[in-house]
């Protein structure tokens, strides 16, 4: 059966009826069960598309997976892959053939270009999709301008139109594992003869990523670190965040209990105005009732003057009756207590004699313990000698060596004497070198110390002249040469950024008095060449525009733009003291932001002398002033909790340029006259410093070879002094050897004497210990009775004082009634005289008592105190002193807190801050763990993508050797991941059979041997071919999906070669993956393969074939 033809035919009738050409079978296999995988391709309809005006196949995918689509050159073959690619929604340029839609769609249509595309898959058997049914359909259609889709589902033989949205067949085609943009499935003739022309290690590793995919998970992982850094960035101002908030709610806490304590306070005030309105009743109720006390004192006095007289005379025989009884109570006691006094230094002198005996018995048992320690000592030492002259015994000595050894001895005395003379010269000429290595190292420092400041004097000077060259051009010019590009570029490329750039800082400050001008540009050191950016990305941006012009960027300081200043007055110092914010103007209401929210200027001082900064700071710093600045230019920190006083001299110099400055100028004559002098003293100083360094390294070589010639002849005069005390042990030892045997019986018989000696002494040690003890007890009982006996005495003591004390008071008591017995006559008559006076007295109170009630009645105004009743109960009044000194200083207090321009903070305002503050807190916290986790979770995902992608080079590298053997050919893939490379390495062999693909394995005699490989470039043009074959199949079975599609593969093969390709595919797909759909496409013959099982073939033919 004929199909389409790629070009109409001028002569066809086109009004007659459309008929659906189909393509012809050559063979038909016997129909046979295998494995089913859902989204493997069914049929597919043409119309209208490339040379096809209708055209319909059907594949048998119940009994074949193996399908070959064979023809002519011109019949269409490769249209039908570029319409499974493109109706399934892929693009144009996947098949190769056109650019754009329009091109696909046939030349000479009847109606209007229009080409449509039918694609029907299979739903049933692994990742089948429950929502369809048993076939899935997609139906495109396009025009030049339009594309649209239709997604249909078969069930039960109904047709239903599920939905016509491109993404629904996206997430199916996901789903099925169908990619329509890996070209290694998509293998159309231009890819296959590219890939064949093309086979260059960077060519093939590419081909592996686009098949696998790993590049884009490592851009993905790529783009996710860089969206950690952000996230931790934004995590970090969040922080920042977090912390104004509890600053925020820390200052408005303490703006509020003042407000609540002042509201207190006038509370209290008004009350205590109430209580000083009643001070006056209550001092004239307190006079009435003195008064009348007085009164009515002076009355019972009067009425018992009679009776006092008798009672009195009563009580002083009384009192002389309890005296004498208490003095003899006194002596008894006094008695007893003597007694007890004598006993207790008594017992005080038993126990110093008890602590004395034991103080002497631990004395004794101490001297035995160190006699037994010496014996034991001199047991070791004559064991030892013994054993030495046992030694000695054994070897002769003659006179001749005692001779030569006195000789030695000489001969090293004078020897030591000779090198202690030569040491001591050396000694004194060390000296005089070190004293030399001093002075040349002191003034070498000196000299780099002037060459420094030389080099910075010049690099001032010609800083100088720098900026005064670019003011010439530029008033910007003073912030640095590159400054004026930097302005030009922002405003050239404005539209780039969300918000424009603002800066430099200090072009938009301006000092308002010119003697603070140095210590404000101190103080803006940092931030005067700064620029201010709305966001990250404005930031971003304006740091890639400088570094592309080659330009250093400058400080940039990002903060969200506003039209509003913020409000400083509750950070502010006193009124009088003047500060940064006080002393400048800012034309920039963000630029003023920027520098409140970095520097905070509203608390910085402007100082006008230094000794006055310290004594101020360090003292009692004002209320809100962080540190300081004076006009010499001076930081001064002020003394606080947190930090200690810092005073830190400015370093800059006087001279030097000041961007804040109006006045200054530059005569370039001077500056050039400057830099010239400046430059002299450099070279000047480097000279110097030059010869001073050379003399050092003269002095340090000369004082190093002397001390090592001074080491080495203390080294020397220590190897004598050794060979010297050598010489005398042996001289010793062979004069000791002389009567060595008498000497040795007595040694041992002193051993013997020794060890009976240790004997007795540790039985002495042990009466010693049991003394010690006994004297231990004795001090323990005696101190106990000392104590008792304390006791007993403290307590008589005690008794002896108590009764002394009474009798004292009975003996003052008499006296005292004898005394007031004699007086009682003239004070009758005195209190006689005093009650009249009294009674005038009260009188005239009572009369002010009611003045001042009225009086107080009307202070209705100030509010009572709760403990207090109306008309209040004058003892519970106050003094009036210390009410008066309290409503002073709460008046004060409350004058002062009114004075000051803090907002007041209301307890709504403070309990929404305060929520705001815990919410802000709960958020951190849960971004701080989604933070941590998904870092974890980042750096484990990349661990296993480097073990993943390895594995997948080493599986793809197994494979192609496995599918090599199918012609006995060995080799082998090496994948550099770091590289981006892969090398095909292959020694080609004969023909075999196709056994691998049952599993098995092909036994080489040396498998592991790889010296006889080659690249492909020593390959025949056919073996080449077989071997891409066999990497292209290793790369199908890396990745999994439905299909798979391969056009003209065999086109630059030769016969023999075509067919061993075409055995490894057709015995690949039908053995090796029976549930996998492969479709080729070659313009040759394959009569060949029409009895293959598993294998339909199709044939295409041109219209007027």
């Amino acid at each position: 059966m004929k199909a389409a033809g790629k070009r109409p035919d001028k002569s066809s009738n086109h009004d007659r009826p459309r008929k659906i050409a189909r393509l012809e079978l050559l063979d038909f296999p016997p129909a046979e069960s295998i494995p089913e995988i859902a989204g493997r391709v069914i049929a597919i309809e043409l119309e209208n598309f490339m040379c096809h005006g209708s055209l319909k196949a059907e594949f048998d995918i119940e009994n074949c997976n193996c399908f070959f689509i064979g023809g002519a050159n011109g019949s269409g073959k490769s249209a039908i892959m570029a319409a499974l690619n493109i109706g399934l929604g892929g693009l144009s340029i996947m098949s190769d053939r056109g650019s754009s839609l329009q091109d696909y769609i046939k030349h000479g249509a009847r109606l209007a270009p229009r080409a449509k595309i039918s694609i029907t898959l299979s739903n049933t058997g692994q990742q089948h999709q429950n929502e369809y049914g048993e076939h899935v359909i997609v139906e495109r259609t396009f025009t030049p301008t339009t594309s649209t889709y239709k997604l249909k589902s078969i069930h039960g033989g109904k047709e239903t139109v599920v939905s016509s949205r491109k993404k629904d067949i996206d997430r199916l085609l996901v789903r099925f594992g169908i990619q329509l943009r890996n070209p290694i499935f998509w293998m159309t003739q231009d890819r296959c003869r590219t890939f064949l022309q093309e086979m260059r290690p960077d060519k093939l590793y590419s081909a592996f990523v686009q098949a696998t995919g790993i590049d884009q998970v490592r851009d993905s992982y790529i783009r996710l670190g860089t969206s950690l850094e952000e996230i931790c960035t934004l995590r970090k101002h969040f922080v920042d965040y977090t912390m104004s908030i509890k600053r925020d709610y820390s200052s408005m806490k303490a703006r509020y209990e003042r407000a609540l304590l002042v509201e207190k306070q006038k509370k209290d005030l008004s009350e205590l105005q109430w209580v000083m309105c009643w001070l006056p009743y209550r001092d004239a109720m307190k006079q009435a009732n003195k008064r009348k006390l007085e009164y009515e004192e002076v009355v019972r006095k009067l009425e018992r003057s009679g009776q006092v007289h008798s009672e009195k005379q009563k009580e002083k025989a009384a009192l002389e009756v309890k005296k004498e009884v208490l003095r003899k109570e006194v002596t008894s006691t006094v008695g007893d207590l003597q007694q007890c006094g004598r006993e207790e230094e008594e017992k005080g002198r038993a126990l110093a004699q008890r602590m004395q005996e034991l103080s002497n018995a631990k004395k004794c048992w101490m001297n035995k313990k160190r006699e037994l320690e010496d014996i034991q000592s001199e047991i070791s030492a004559m064991e030892r000698l013994i054993e030495d002259i046992e030694k000695k015994k054994m070897e002769e000595q003659s006179d001749t060596k005692m001779h030569h050894l006195r000789a030695s001895l000489a001969e090293f005395d004078s020897k030591i004497t000779d090198l202690l003379s030569n040491e001591g010269h050396l000694e004194n000429e060390r000296a005089v070198r070190k004293t030399k290595l001093a002075t040349a190292e002191a003034e070498a420092s000196r000299l780099k110390v002037k060459l420094k400041e030389c080099v910075d004097a010049l690099t001032v000077a010609r800083e100088k002249q720098d900026r005064a060259r670019a003011m010439e051009q530029d008033r910007m010019g003073r912030f640095g040469s590159s400054m004026l590009r930097i302005v030009r570029l922002v405003e050239a490329n404005a539209s780039l950024f969300k918000r424009k750039p603002i800066g430099p800082i200090g072009n938009y400050v301006r000092v308002l008095e010119e003697r603070y001008e140095l210590a404000v540009e101190v103080a803006f050191s940092a931030l005067l060449r700064a620029f201010v950016c709305d966001n990250w990305q404005d930031n971003k941006t304006f740091e890639k525009l400088l570094r592309n012009h080659n330009i250093k960027p400058p400080i940039r300081i990002i903060s969200k733009f506003t039209n509003e200043r913020y409000k400083t007055e509750t950070h502010e110092p006193a009124a009088g003291l003047v500060t940064v914010l006080r002393q400048i103007e800012v034309s920039e209401t963000n630029v003023f932001n920027a520098l409140v929210d970095q520097l905070r200027i509203e608390s910085i001082l402007l100082l006008d002398d230094d000794n006055y900064a310290r004594h101020l700071m360090s003292s009692e710093p004002p209320r809100n002033a962080r540190k300081a600045f004076t006009v010499s230019g001076a930081e001064v920190i002020a003394k606080s909790n947190l930090r200690p006083y810092a005073f830190y001299v400015n370093v800059r110099p006087e001279n030097g340029f000041r961007i804040l400055s109006r006045s200054q100028s530059f005569d370039s004559s001077a500056v050039a006259a400057e830099i010239a002098v400046a430059e002299e003293a450099l070279t000047r100083a480097r000279s110097n410093f030059a010869e001073a360094r050379g003399r050092y390294e003269k002095a340090y070589k000369e004082f190093t070879t002397v001390t090592a010639r001074l080491e080495k002849a203390q080294q020397e005069v220590e190897n004598e002094r050794i060979q010297k005390r050598r010489c005398e042990r042996e001289l010793e030892v062979a004069e000791v050897n002389e009567g060595v045997d008498t000497r040795l019986i007595n040694i041992k018989n002193c051993v013997d004497e020794y060890r009976a000696k240790e004997v007795s002494v540790k039985a002495e040690m042990e009466e010693k210990l049991r003394r010690v003890k006994i004297c231990e007890e004795k001090c323990r009982t005696a101190e106990e009775d000392g104590k008792a006996t304390k006791m007993k005495l403290d307590e008589l003591r005690m008794k002896v004082s108590s009764q002394e004390s009474e009798l004292a008071e009975k003996v003052v008591l008499s006296e005292r009634v004898e005394v007031e017995v004699a007086r009682l006559h003239q004070t009758m008559l005195r209190l006689e005289t005093k009650k009249k006076e009294l009674q005038a007295e009260l009188d005239v109170v009572r009369v002010e008592i009611e003045k001042t009630r009225e009086e107080a009645r009307e202070c209705d105004a100030f509010q009572r105190p709760s403990f207090l009743e109306d008309p209040p109960d004058v003892d519970q009044l106050p003094d009036a002193k210390s009410v008066r000194e309290e409503h002073a200083a709460i008046k004060g207090r409350i004058e002062a807190f009114e004075k000051s321009s803090q907002e007041v903070v209301t307890a709504d305002v403070l309990q929404a801050t305060k929520t705001q503050y815990k919410q802000s807190m709960s958020e951190l916290r849960m971004i701080e763990d989604i933070y941590q986790n998904l870092n974890a979770s980042v750096t484990m995902r990349r661990r296993e993508f480097a073990v993943r992608r390895a594995l997948m080079g080493e599986h793809l590298s197994e494979l192609f050797e496995h599918l090599l053997t199918c012609k006995h050919f060995r080799g082998h893939l090496e994948v550099s991941h770091s590289k981006r490379t892969i090398q095909i390495f292959v020694e080609p062999g004969g023909s075999a059979g196709d056994s691998f693909l049952d599993d098995s394995a092909t036994e080489f005699g040396d498998p592991n041997g790889r010296n006889n490989l080659q690249d492909l470039k020593g390959l025949s043009g056919g073996e080449r071919t077989y071997t891409v074959a066999c990497f292209i199949v290793a790369l199908w079975e890396t990745v999994e999906t439905p299909f798979r599609c391969m056009d003209e593969f065999d086109v630059f093969l030769d016969m023999n070669n075509r067919k061993m390709v075409l055995e490894l595919l057709v015995n690949l797909a039908t053995r090796r993956f029976p549930q996998r759909q492969f479709l080729f496409f070659t313009p040759q013959g394959l009569q060949d393969l029409s009895a293959r099982d598993r294998v339909q073939v199709f044939e295409m033919r041109k219209e007027n074939a």
